[in-house]
């Protein structure tokens, strides 16, 4: 079941917030009126917001801001802490905006265009307590320029990369956060390096190996390579690598693209920069981004979109793609129901932040995009991100030591953890098949299966159970029931 809105946003009174607009020319109601608990929820007050409370604390700088708006058509203007206003499109009366904060407090104005005030929406952005970090990194070959393809016009030397993956991961931080709230965890996510002016640090990385090099090795053998030069990057024991390749080369006469690969694990998330030219440099670019329709010309561009041929679709699929294999990085594997950022619906990551989709060559398009066609987690890869070390909010470390046994004991699965068992997950062939959650403010320090019941129920003798506790620290184990 999705949990979507804070309760404190729920339960409002219109007598609460005084006459709204209309009625025989009544004004909007006074300013000391629409502070109130109730009046915050009344379009009379101004965007009702849906999706934060007044004076909310944050741990990431891009936000998603999701509500209701005076009027069915139109844009909303957001004016964050005195900066330049953004216009975000308001689709069937509701509208989703990304608002940039900056450390401390942030003084969020929202108009509709309707005769209501301006919103008020205050939050706090904290640092990120948590020691661990992704790293974003742009590896560029010994021989290269730092430049990816594009279509000819257009920006595409290292620095516009630089800006596109800084923005990107601006993106899958935001969208961890809120895809996980709506899920009911709360508004968990991972930090990123930041730079002085609080954009996403790019590490540019330099490889051993020249074009022609890369553009010969496999998929695989590309992540081993880079898996061991990356390592003489420093904080190895704290760092997550999300790498995106220059080397990428598509060829238009055979529909082939070498130095191109989408591979997570370990410490290493790689990816190829083939569609890169379909991302965004800045925010005032997202929303034209995935409302761009255009077809591909594969003679020219790489597609890689599931089939769907469009600028927008790439931008959706390669910011998703990174996501899941991202995902892999932290543990998750692909989930036998299909569901999810780590099955295919990474190809929809855009509808978390978008009230609409384009047409694509295999869908007459989608608006209004509705709550029940926005895609996050798989719902046991929810319950595992919860509980996380690198998504931790309190700045813990992880203890030293070993994770939660898993082992067959007699006629019966035993798991156990002296710091209490958070979630179990049972996978057959590589796919996560089903799973255990303890959410509650007690965790079992044990929790036992009888041989043949946990057989019966995974329809299979041969399983990997993996296994996280309350302190972040991850067990696996292949058993045979």
């Amino acid at each position: 079941m999705q949990v979507r809105l804070p309760a404190v946003l729920l339960a409002v009174s219109l007598s609460a917030c005084g006459p709204g607009p209309g009625g025989g020319g009544a004004l909007p109601p006074p300013r000391d009126a629409c502070e109130t608990a109730a009046g915050w929820g009344e379009l009379a007050c101004g965007p009702v917001v849906e999706s934060l409370a007044q004076d909310e604390q944050l741990h990431h700088g891009l936000v998603l801001v999701i509500g209701r708006a005076g009027v069915e058509a139109g844009e909303l203007s957001v004016t964050a802490d005195g900066g330049a206003p953004r216009s975000w499109p308001v689709v069937g009366g509701r509208f989703k905006a990304l608002v940039p904060l900056r450390e401390g407090e942030n003084v969020v104005l929202l108009r509709d265009g309707s005769s209501a005030p301006a919103r008020t929406l205050r939050l706090r952005l904290e640092p990120h307590p948590n020691p661990r970090f992704i790293r974003l990194v742009w590896v560029q070959a010994a021989d290269g320029d730092g430049g990816f393809e594009g279509p000819v016009g257009t920006p595409r030397d290292a620095e516009s990369a630089r800006k596109r993956l800084a923005l990107g991961g601006l993106l899958l931080q935001s969208f961890t956060a809120e895809s996980l709230f709506l899920m009911g965890h709360g508004r968990r996510t991972f930090r990123l390096e930041l730079e002085p002016d609080g954009m996403p640090r790019v590490e540019t990385f330099r490889s051993a190996l020249t074009l022609a090099e890369a553009r010969a090795r496999t998929g695989n053998e590309l992540w081993s390579h880079f898996y061991g030069e990356l390592a003489s990057l420093p904080r190895r024991e704290d760092s997550i690598d999300l790498v995106l390749m220059t080397m990428t080369d598509w060829d238009g006469a055979t529909k082939t693209a070498t130095a191109h690969t989408a591979l997570g694990g370990g410490r290493l998330a790689l990816f190829g920069s083939g569609t890169l030219y379909s991302w965004p440099e800045t925010l005032d670019g997202v929303v034209p981004a995935w409302t761009d329709a255009r077809d591909v010309d594969t003679s020219l561009l790489m597609d890689d979109s599931a089939y769907r041929d469009r600028y927008w679709a790439n931008f959706a699929t390669g910011l998703g793609a990174c996501l899941h294999e991202l995902g892999h990085t932290l543990s998750l594997p692909h989930p036998a129901s299909g569901r999810g950022v780590m099955a295919r619906e990474f190809d929809h990551v855009n509808r978390l932040f978008m009230l609409e989709e384009p047409p694509s060559a295999r869908s007459p398009g989608l608006s209004p995009v509705r709550p029940e066609d926005e895609k996050y987690w798989d719902p046991s890869h929810g319950h595992r991100l919860r509980w996380h070390a690198w998504l931790r909010q309190d700045g813990a470390p992880t203890p030293a030591g070993s994770g939660p046994s898993l082992r067959l004991e007699g006629g019966a699965f035993v798991a156990e953890s002296a710091a209490g068992l958070r979630h179990l997950e049972y996978s057959v062939d590589g796919q996560s098949v089903d799973f255990d959650a303890f959410d509650g403010d007690v965790a079992p320090t044990r929790v036992e299966h009888p041989r043949t019941e946990l057989s019966a129920r995974l329809r299979a003798s041969s399983i990997r159970v993996s296994a996280i506790d309350s302190q972040g620290r991850i067990s696996e184990a292949d058993l045979e029931l």
